[in-house]
């Protein structure tokens, strides 16, 4: 140990042990624990961003400066560290909170002041690097060094940390349960990303813990919600005071630092009378230092009392020996206390000790001990109270005062005991004595208790603090799971990009405006004056006039929902997302328990229809007590926006009086208001905005030095301002423009010829690119045009870089590699050849404005003008570029393949590396079909490109991707609607079966391949045997043996547990025996809780291809039910779905049903189609066991979700609306079946996406609802409807009779019902022969079928038949359906009506068909 070291820390004050350390090894390097390490206990989860990338992102470097005269330097020019836009430098008697509120007042550029102005629930993300990035300071240089940053007045969460330069579109961000620090650590050449919540206003510091690159400036200062910084005026004197005192100190250089001096603290009190003691004497340093207890100190006064025999001693002994062990508890607590505010290593009772053992006068000592204790113990009770606040700071200062009281009674003690004994015995000296140690024991009472009072409040406050943190987490759990319930559309960058669009005094002339100002007055209470429409054309300033409406009434303190449709956003497209995000921005102003349980009632019910979310926004919103503003913007963008919402939006202003509703589009949104003329319109005009288009063109004409010199600029703003119109997107598309010109002649011909409106600025614009561009430019250009209109999600740039390298390559007649083709320049590349046409927002490639795709793809025979006709070239043909993705896509597949059998990678990487390894194939396996379906019928070269990738042997992988990715996110499901849409495509093509014997000769090469041990990827393996399953049965392969004898187990056992690693690796691609594979997964399931996504896939396949043949109900699976519904949180909702589906083939509906409520609960926070289709197959489960009411909730559940997911023309809901349908008529609610049929028979009388059984049975039930509601007229048309349709089914089966059951029990049940009944007998027989022949003659379809024989007979004057059949049918419906189906009450009472000689035309007569 150094001679030099002079301190020991310690933190068990009573041994004295001198320490020994072992130096051990340690590593160099600067850096972190690994972050995947660190994992908060308590979870949270990291919302979105609010703030915008490159106003938060900030670079750890050295910027070298010239001095000036406000600094005095040894050298001329010198490098400082800085993190904002300049090195920190800090004046401590001027601090920022000094300078707040102040009208035009600018921060000192040298403050680095970073205003951060959000809500309090809003996230913030900083981004600090120590490279350089694109908008960085050019300035600035970079050294390899680490860097400790650490953030006041929060802690943060840790997104992402790297040693890798940033670049923004290959950071990956932890938003779920990320490592929660106050310091993190910046790594040489890389990039740290922080989190905070904007929930604590004030001015913080992010700065580095290294104290010199600190002080050099590397610093700033986040300036946290300035509106919400409240100061008093009590605590600003104190502030004012405090830093006049310490520029006073500082200006004294004679109080600045001095190694021989040192300063003063608050503990001199303490010091001063612990100075007083005999620190000499060596009792005294014995009973500060040694390990004599207290206890042992009064034994040794005992025997002395014993020697001299003193009684009065032994009875103030034997009191103060209960209070020892209190005095013991309490010492730990005070020890604490002195050692931290005074740095005293004096125990409580040394003193104490000290006084007993030089007491000569033993019984005069011990009753003053005794008096101090008695105070102590009464005035400081809780003991459990204070070890638990023993850190805390108050406590420790009131526990100081306690402990000076003591040593001061020990001081007087010590100073009239070491009088001799003569003078201790004289009156004055003892009444002295008496008189001065009262004082102190009183005053040490009062010490003790203020500390029991403090010790007290504090821990009240603690527990009101504890239970508000509590109710604080609880709120923001409930926030966040309803966040991820309704999934509102991020809408807050949009609003801070439009208000940073936005110039200092334009948006005025709305507020003077006389219907905006009815709208916005509180008093406002009509729901004519509580909407209001804002029209305009494009390109007019709406979506930043909605912007900075709600900013001002922001800052007015006003509850503000804000929505902003959008054709190129996915999420803000649909009335949906409108109420979705709506709800959730109502659900954070609100902010109170009522509102939350609105919310929490409608989740807990399962998926809400669009009626019930607007139900819900409209009762909290009508509970608020301030007017609530809703500003919705770009209502001509939604792609649902009917007459059915409009009206929505009037019944929730109706209830809701202090709601008021700003719609803002193109004009056709007043048109839909136009059968009531008394609501609010204001159709913005030029001439409101001559003030904005001023400063505006001003603004953009100061951007360019070029268009700003005098002898331009005047001309300029005059032709600007004169044809603009009222279009700011106009203005910014011609100075762009403008700004092009290489001379002063081109830029008078380009300003002359300025056109007017948009579509002709377009035509200039793509003219101009013609008449520019060199060929490979053009291409370039027409490219992100067409690829950035028609992809099914925003690019990133990464992305399209490799889609035009693949186009590109395609066009060539000898291919090149691939990285040949790839953009070598940045961004900026992109934005330079589409003329400003195309913005590159946080990597992602996005169109200026919607116009921009209207105008490129409009129809051909619409491009008729000779300017038009220039530009032809850049037109986008929907179905041709849909086509060309569609290639590229499959194309990269197959190069993808080629490329790793290059470099020899592993098959088996997972998603995520293949994905950062090519850029394009997370978009190419996602989104193929969704091209392929959109891009016509297949010609030649597409049919060759799919079996160019079907013949691949890594088309497997590529499920296995796909597999993945549905897994991983149920909201891709849509996805798989698309290649099921491409599947029946296909099939109705007939080139199925074609694909699919090739797809199984490549199951075989792949299969080969896995025996000669080549490949040893074990889930591709589990999919290859669900897939050889299914295509056999699709290509009729008669070799492959599907019976359902035991194969070799393919799961392994418990004990193995869930790793896929010791299975076969040249296992058999067989179906496994359903007995034995259930037994495996019981085993695996028994073991975990949850699964990986691999797991998960391979349980899928383990049952599909388990159960997929099975027809009977093995022990096995019972067991396994009870089980799944245990572990049903962590089995995939496709998993149980699978189950689900197999029970309802097996008939065991309660079991079904269970399965799929717990698939439901899994999917409560989802909005994507799997949820209804769940719901639907819910209420076919409720349809079975005759819960009709359950049923019904279910279907119109799953019916309104699919109609806005899918469409009213999807197969899935359609078959949901036929069930509703089906439902209703046997409910009675034939204004229902009308209504809902209306949905598809209004527009066509035939549903050509219904096959011709379901167009029957949809007419059937709209004659029988006409007739019951006495529309006889209706009747009739429907009558000849259902004649036309049964015509068009007597065609097919004039050619070969080969119709389904299904299409012949409906004929049957039609040709009853226009009373031909021989020929509906005829129908009816083919239906059961059918039946029996594929469902057996107990089927409840065959014995339906029967039903139908029967009645017809009994029409036919065959009572006898008639009745022996339905009494049959009756017995054998009661022994499979149960005595209380409907279908046995449906043949009862049409048996009691052939025996009592009477057939009615009941409700029952339309068949479930």
């Amino acid at each position: 140990m150094p001679a030099n070291t002079t301190g020991i820390l310690r933190y068990n004050a009573h041994n004295t042990t001198p320490p020994t350390t072992d130096n051990g090894s340690y590593p160099l390097k600067c850096s972190d624990e690994d972050y995947d390490k660190l994992r908060p206990i308590l979870p949270w989860t990291v919302g979105k961003p609010s703030n915008e990338q490159q106003m938060s992102t900030f670079q750890a470097g050295l910027t070298q400066y010239e001095s000036d005269k406000n600094w005095t330097l040894p050298h001329g020019n010198f490098s400082r560290w800085d993190l904002g836009s300049s090195p920190l430098w800090l004046d401590f008697s001027n601090p920022t909170i000094m300078n707040l509120h102040k009208e035009k007042f600018t921060w000192d550029p040298e403050l680095v002041v970073v205003p951060q102005n959000y809500k309090e629930d809003d996230w913030v993300y900083l981004i600090v690097t120590a490279t350089g990035f694109p908008w960085g300071k050019p300035n600035r240089k970079f050294v390899p060094a680490a860097h400790p940053i650490h953030l006041h007045g929060h802690d943060f969460a840790i997104l992402a940390q790297s040693n890798k330069p940033y670049w923004d579109p290959l950071v990956k961000l932890n938003l779920n349960n990320p490592p929660r620090r106050d310091v993190a650590l910046l790594p040489a050449n890389g990039y740290l990303v922080l989190a905070f919540k904007s929930d604590n206003p004030g001015a913080w510091l992010l700065h580095c813990h290294i104290a010199w690159h600190a002080s050099s400036g590397l610093a700033l200062q986040i300036l946290e919600r300035e509106p919400k910084i409240n100061v008093s005026d009590a605590s600003m004197e104190a502030i004012n005071k405090t830093c006049k005192t310490w520029k006073d100190w500082y200006n004294n250089k004679s109080n600045w630092f001095n190694s021989s001096q040192g300063f003063q603290d608050d503990s001199e009190e303490a010091k001063s009378a612990y100075s007083r003691l005999p620190h000499g004497d060596a009792i005294f340093r014995q009973c500060v230092e040694g390990n004599e207890t207290l206890l042992e100190v009064l034994d040794t006064v005992e025997q002395k009392r014993q020697s001299q025999r003193k009684k009065k001693s032994t009875r103030f002994l034997s009191k103060l020996q209960k209070y020892t062990t209190w005095l013991q508890n309490i010492s730990d607590v005070v020890d604490v206390a002195v050692q931290t505010q005074a740095g005293l290593g004096c125990p409580l009772w040394a003193p104490i000790k000290f006084i007993l053992k030089i007491s000569n006068d033993h019984s005069k000592a011990t009753e003053q001990v005794n008096n101090l204790l008695e105070s102590i113990t009464e005035s400081l009770p809780r003991l459990e109270v204070y070890e638990k606040l023993k850190s805390d700071n108050i406590l420790q200062v009131a526990l100081l005062n306690v402990f000076t009281d003591v040593v001061d009674f020990a001081v007087r003690a010590f100073q009239f005991f070491r009088r001799g004994t003569l003078v201790r015995l004289t009156q004055i000296v003892v009444r002295s004595f008496d008189r001065d140690i009262g004082a102190v024991i009183a005053r040490l009472e009062r010490h003790a208790k203020v500390a029991d009072q403090t010790a007290v409040a504090t821990e009240l406050l603690e527990a009101a603090e504890f239970r508000k943190q509590a109710e604080r987490r609880q709120d923001e759990e409930t926030k966040i799971q309803c966040e991820r319930w309704l999934k509102p559309s991020d809408v807050k960058h949009v609003h801070l990009h439009q208000v940073r669009a936005k110039l200092d005094g334009t948006c005025e002339w709305i507020t003077s405006n006389d219907m905006f100002e009815r709208w916005v007055k509180p008093e406002c209470s009509t729901t004519q004056d509580r909407l209001l429409i804002i029209s305009g054309t494009h390109g007019c300033g709406k979506s930043v006039l909605a912007s900075s409406i709600v900013a001002n009434l922001e800052n007015n303190d006003q509850p503000t929902l804000f929505f902003a449709f959008s054709s190129s956003d996915g999420s803000r497209q649909t009335s949906g997302n409108l109420i979705r995000t709506l709800l959730w921005q109502l659900l954070r102003e609100a902010a109170n328990k009522e509102s939350v349980d609105i919310v929490h009632h409608l989740r807990s019910d399962g998926q809400p229809t669009a009626s019930e979310l607007w139900e819900a926004f409209g009762s909290i919103a009508s509970s608020l007590a301030k007017p609530v503003y809703c500003v919705i913007d770009g209502i001509d963008e939604c792609t649902d926006y009917n007459h059915a919402m409009s009206t929505k939006i009037m019944q929730i202003l109706e209830i809701c009086p202090n709601l008021r509703i700003l719609l803002l589009g193109r004009p056709h949104v007043v048109q839909i208001q136009s059968g009531n003329s008394s609501f609010a319109a204001i159709e913005i005009t030029s001439g409101m905005l001559n003030q904005d288009m001023e400063a505006f063109i001003m603004d953009e004409i100061a951007k360019s030095d070029f268009l700003s010199l005098p002898e331009f600029r005047d001309n300029v703003y005059k032709i600007l301002k004169d044809k603009s119109d009222g279009m700011f997107l106009w203005v910014r598309l011609m100075v762009d423009d403008l700004r092009k010109s290489s001379s002063k002649s081109e830029f008078s011909e380009r300003l002359q010829n300025l056109p007017r409106g948009l579509e002709k600025a377009y035509q200039l614009l793509f003219l101009h690119l013609s008449q520019t561009l060199d060929q490979f430019e053009l291409r370039l250009a027409q490219n992100v045009l067409a690829f950035t209109s028609t992809s099914c999600r925003p690019l990133h740039f990464d992305e399209f870089r490799y889609a035009h390298a693949v186009h590109c390559r395609s066009l060539e007649p000898v291919a090149q590699p691939l990285e040949k083709y790839l953009l070598l320049q940045p961004p900026q590349r992109v934005l330079d050849v589409t003329g400003g046409l195309v913005s590159v927002t946080d990597g992602v490639l996005r169109l200026a404005h919607a116009s921009v795709r209207e105008f490129l793809i409009r129809p051909e025979d619409r491009w008729v003008c000779e300017p038009d006709r220039a530009v032809l070239g850049f037109r986008i043909d929907i179905t041709q570029t849909h086509r060309y993705f569609a290639w590229l896509c499959l194309d990269y597949m197959r190069l993808e393949e080629e490329e790793r059998r290059k470099s020899k990678l592993n098959t088996s990487q997972s998603t995520q590396t293949l994905w950062d390894s090519y850029p394009l194939l997370g978009y190419a396996t996602l989104y193929a079909f969704f091209h392929l379906n959109r891009s016509g019928s297949p010609c030649s070269i597409t049919l060759a490109k799919i079996e160019n990738v079907l013949e691949s042997t890594q088309i497997i992988l590529w499920g296995e991707n796909f597999a993945h990715l549905l897994f991983e996110d149920v909201t891709l499901q849509l996805q798989m609607d698309e290649f099921m849409v491409w599947s029946d495509q296909m099939a109705d093509a007939g080139l199925d079966e074609g694909f699919f014997a090739i797809f199984k000769e490549t199951l075989k090469r792949r299969s080969q391949m896995r025996k000669a041990g080549k490949i040893f990827d074990l889930l591709p393996e589990n999919l290859e045997i669900y897939l050889n399953q299914f295509t056999d049965e699709l290509v009729g392969n008669p070799s492959q043996n599907h019976s359902l004898e035991a194969t070799e187990p393919v799961l392994e056992s418990a004990t193995a547990g869930p790793s896929l690693q010791n299975s076969s690796q040249n296992s058999r691609l067989n179906p496994p025996d359903p007995s034995a594979t259930v037994s495996r997964v019981m085993d695996l399931l028994k073991g975990q809780t949850s699964f990986s996504v691999a797991h998960q896939i391979e349980l899928y396949l383990r049952l599909l291809t388990s159960l997929h043949k099975t027809r009977v109900m093995i022990d096995p699976l019972k067991a396994l039910f009870q089980l799944i519904l245990r572990k049903a949180p962590g089995i995939h909702v496709y998993a149980l779905m699978a189950i689900g589906r197999f029970y309802e083939r097996l008939g065991k509906f309660q079991e079904a049903l269970e399965i799929y409520t717990a698939a439901s609960i899994k999917m409560d926070h989802q909005d994507v189609p799997l949820k209804f289709r769940i719901h639907s197959a819910m209420g076919d489960c409720y349809y079975n066991l005759s819960s009709d009411m359950e049923a019904l909730r279910s279907y119109e559940r799953a019916f309104s979700g699919l109609e806005i997911h899918l469409g009213r023309r999807h197969c899935d809901t359609l078959d949901t609306l036929k069930s509703l349908l089906f439902l209703n008529n046997w409910m009675d609610q034939h204004a229902e079946v009308i209504r809902l049929s209306d949905k598809v028979c209004m527009e066509q009388e035939f549903v050509p996406e219904l096959g011709l059984a379901e167009n029957l049975e949809i007419h059937q039930l709209r004659h029988y609802a006409y007739l019951q509601m006495g529309n006889h007229e209706r009747a009739a048309h429907v009558k000849r409807s259902l004649q036309a349709t049964l015509k068009l089914c007597r065609e097919p089966c004039s050619k070969d009779g080969g119709n389904p059951a299904s299409l012949h029990i409906q004929m049957g049940s039609s040709y009853y019902r226009l009373g031909e009944y021989d020929t509906a007998l005829e129908s009816c027989q083919l239906a059961f022969e059918a039946y029996k022949k594929s469902e057996g003659p107990t089927s409840k379809m065959a014995l339906a079928a029967q039903h139908w024989i029967g009645r017809t007979n009994m029409q036919l004057g065959r009572n006898c038949e008639a009745k022996e059949l339905l009494e049959m049918v009756l017995a054998k419906q009661q022994s499979v359906l149960g005595p209380d189906h409907r279908e046995v009450r449906w043949t009862r009472n049409t048996l009691d009506d052939v025996r009592s000689d009477k057939i009615r035309i009941r409700r029952s007569q339309v068949g479930r068909g």
